[in-house]
């Protein structure tokens, strides 16, 4: 009997040393994830079937757990400086980015950041939020917040940042279609009307090696993509950024748990 239970001690010993090693190793490089969001809105406003839509409920009670559970959420030259290795963050980091600059981000999303202290980027399609004459929110989840109003959201919202979705690359094949020239006239079209910036995400998360040699031209230190779903690591060239997209209603539980996952 002595025997058998020292046995089963050895066992549960090796066990143990096999589990911290693999945790260990999982966790040996520092990882950050960055959360992609698109539209906030009411269930009602916001189908099941649209996998770019996030109900406010599912969100506010995302955020909140952030919050709960001592998340820190970084600006952007927060996670520049910890991505560079100038800067430590906790474990429990994340970044916060929102793609398109949808107006439906200022009616629901803005508010509930700023109710629980929580830091944000949204990347803007230049041309869109250019051409928004949308002031009011109506339910229409393709609308664009209006190029006037972002002074006014910098000033009550000094928690959410503004960076570059593009100006004009925000469809299908820009990225491989779009010459080089055109790609610099976007980038100067885009800091002609919101000013000058260093950060894009790639619209719809492509990129070629002729859109970061044009980024690298303009000064840019960052681009993210939204193609691997995985967690930013120091070791990610500083154009090919990965985002994990969470645009979409899932069980609390697998968000707390996404965001504990080594990847």
């Amino acid at each position: 009997m002595k025997k058998k239970l020292k046995l089963l001690g050895i066992v549960i010993g090796l066990l143990f040393c096999v589990g911290v090693t693999l945790v260990a190793f999982c966790y040996r490089e520092p990882k950050v994830a960055v959360l992609s969001y698109h539209n906030v809105a009411k269930r009602e406003e916001c189908p099941d079937e649209d996998p770019w839509c996030v109900s406010v409920d599912c969100f506010e009670k995302e955020m909140k757990y952030l919050h709960d559970a001592g998340y820190k959420t970084l600006t952007m030259e927060e996670f520049y400086e910890w991505k560079i290795g100038k800067r430590r963050v906790p474990f429990r980091s994340v970044l916060i980015t929102f793609d398109d600059g949808l107006l439906s981000n200022a009616e629901y999303a803005m508010p509930i950041l700023k109710k629980y202290g929580l830091n944000a980027t949204i990347f803007c399609i230049g041309k869109n939020v250019e051409e928004s004459k949308d002031e009011t929110w109506t339910g229409d989840k393709t609308r664009y917040m209006m190029r006037k109003k972002l002074k006014e959201y910098k000033k009550n919202y000094p928690n959410i940042e503004f960076y570059s979705h593009s100006y004009n690359m925000h469809y299908d094949n820009a990225v491989d279609t779009q010459t080089k020239e055109e790609m610099k006239r976007n980038v100067k079209r885009y800091e002609e009307l919101f000013g000058k910036t260093d950060v894009m995400a790639y619209p719809y998360g492509r990129y070629n090696d002729k859109a970061i040699s044009v980024l690298k031209e303009h000064g840019y230190k960052m681009a993210f993509t939204l193609l691997d779903n995985r967690k930013a690591t120091r070791k990610d060239d500083n154009f090919k950024i990965n985002r994990i997209n969470t645009s979409y209603d899932k069980p609390l539980y697998k968000f707390a748990l996404r965001l504990l996952l080594p990847y």
